[in-house]
């Protein structure tokens, strides 16, 4: 998710101090100084007890945290602010769901973002949910529920796929139930899933993937007795059934609207 921040007008009580100081942290979040970031966001939070920008705040804080690699600590300060999250409490689910996932917690991860999705029907990241927590599924190679929450009609991936294939999201959701059904020896129905054409605007590392998962895939439905790897391009064996970390690609897609660093809320101030 791309961070767009912005500095905004005054909100209902705020003082030109607050504003100030909520802007300056905003500006160290947006050029990637996180560590600057994440104290000034603390140093906002321990000022301004009341401020109507607290929850956001707490958000950003636990992004820089994030992005330092400081999983525990993003997660516990977002729990521990929750109940206060207000209009953020999906965001606040969604990065406990990122940090989780990044420190290796699968189930953790898994829970979170499924919270998003069934508590947060409205939500602009309840797709992005969706596809992570397959994603974290597939990490624990637990094939059946990553094609189910992918494969579902009606489900949210599927819902998003009808209106928004283009997307790199999406395409990453695809890949993600391609490899589920390689995993699983489904060799036809992973093929199919596949067969569209790639979108033009596609990212170029998943186009990639796309291609290699596709080869794969053909060359065990040529003959499903043949090894179950092939040679990758740095010379080391792919093995079949392995997680391609679509996401991982997807995550940095310009197109696909979403990334490591987070999204503001359209219309959010700040």
């Amino acid at each position: 998710m791309c961070l767009l921040l912005a500095a905004g007008p005054l909100l209902a009580g705020e003082v030109p101090e607050e504003t100030g100081a909520f802007n300056s942290a905003n500006n160290q979040l947006r050029d990637t100084f996180w560590q600057q970031a994440e104290a000034a966001f603390a140093e906002f939070a321990r000022k301004f007890t009341n401020s109507a920008r607290l929850p956001e705040a707490v958000l950003y804080q636990a992004q820089a945290r994030y992005q330092m690699s400081n999983y525990d600590g993003a997660i516990e300060w977002l729990q521990t602010h929750r109940s206060q999250a207000g209009a953020w409490a999906d965001q606040y689910l969604l990065w406990v769901g990122q940090a989780s996932f990044r420190k290796g917690d699968y189930p953790a991860a898994c829970g979170a973002f499924s919270n998003l999705v069934s508590q947060f029907r409205d939500s602009p990241f309840r797709v992005d949910a969706a596809i992570r927590e397959a994603g974290a599924w597939a990490k624990r190679q637990e094939w059946p529920r990553v094609i189910e929450l992918l494969q579902k009609p009606g489900g949210v991936f599927q819902s998003a796929a009808r209106t928004n294939s283009a997307n790199d999201l999406v395409q990453s959701g695809y890949l993600l139930l391609a490899e589920g059904l390689f995993a699983r020896q489904d060799y036809a129905a992973a093929d199919a899933t596949l067969q569209s054409p790639a979108p033009p605007q596609m990212n170029t590392k998943l186009a990639w993937q796309r291609q290699e998962l596709l080869c794969r895939i053909r060359g065990k439905r040529v003959n499903p007795y043949i090894p179950s790897f092939f040679a990758s391009r740095h010379g080391e064996p792919v093995e079949a059934g392995r997680v391609a970390h679509p996401l991982r690609i997807a995550e940095g897609s310009q197109a696909a609207g979403e990334g490591d660093r987070g999204q503001r809320r359209p219309g959010g101030a700040g």
